[in-house]
């Protein structure tokens, strides 16, 4: 344990995956910014989801800066930019409360609703009462979180099946508007060290360790790339989100 304070909260799944990627950090024989002391599988899995939510934001903003306009780009940046709200917030909600209020395979529509609201505010803790989310009509800067989460599935399901409330399709002209990438990707930014810093700070009163410990993440191997064999971690993960 080197960053969190909360102990004795283990993965819930693939814990010997993780350590193998504690064993992978350790192996590079330099820190760039880890802790050399790391030896805590939740703690490379902490890093795993901000390695990926940075990846995915850098992704956004090159193609930005190729355009420097979110317009011709809306589809490309939000396609990109939905996955990485949906990882951080499975990483954040209580799968216990979601298996209970909200069964079934679509899990994707709580992960995105917790993420959309943990943009707009970044302390705030998912509390899954029903299977409402997407008729959330809370505002997140100028749209209903409700609508983001249909947009996604509009997105990401073959343009199809955008809904309202009563079950009439959704004008999705209503939902999209080119301002709404460059505002994620702005939000995000600033809320992912916020969120590492509630990590480091939890001594297991405030959940934010142990819904990250319960969420079934799986480590991503890539395998020829000599660095990530055992899971994808960016070496210099910390020294982005602490500075």
């Amino acid at each position: 344990m080197s960053y969190f304070k909360s102990h004795g909260v283990t993965c819930a799944h693939y814990p010997a995956e993780w350590f193998r990627v504690v064993n992978q950090i350790q192996g590079w024989g330099y820190a760039e910014g880890i802790s050399r002391d790391l030896s805590d599988p939740l703690e490379a899995k902490a890093l795993y989801v901000f390695t990926v939510a940075r990846r995915l934001l850098r992704a956004t903003h090159s193609l930005y800066e190729r355009y420097q306009r979110w317009q011709p780009i809306f589809l490309d940046a939000t396609v990109l930019l939905f996955p990485m709200l949906e990882l951080v917030g499975y990483s954040r909600v209580d799968d216990a409360e979601v298996a209970g209020k909200h069964p079934g395979p679509d899990v994707s529509t709580v992960n995105l609703w917790a993420a959309l609201h943990w943009l707009r505010d970044p302390e705030w803790l998912p509390v899954v009462l029903d299977n409402k989310q997407k008729i959330d009509t809370t505002l997140l800067h100028m749209w209903q979180i409700g609508h983001l989460v249909s947009l996604r599935h509009f997105l990401l399901h073959g343009s199809k099946n955008a809904r309202d409330k009563h079950g009439n399709p959704l004008p999705i002209q209503d939902i999209v508007d080119f301002h709404l990438p460059g505002f994620l990707y702005e939000q995000a930014k600033k809320a992912l060290p916020a969120y590492w810093y509630q990590l480091r700070q939890d001594d297991g009163t405030d959940h934010w360790v142990k819904r990250l410990a319960s969420s079934d993440i799986r480590p991503l191997p890539i395998k020829g790339s000599a660095k990530f064999e055992e899971g994808l971690v960016d070496p210099d993960i910390v020294m982005w989100l602490e500075n």
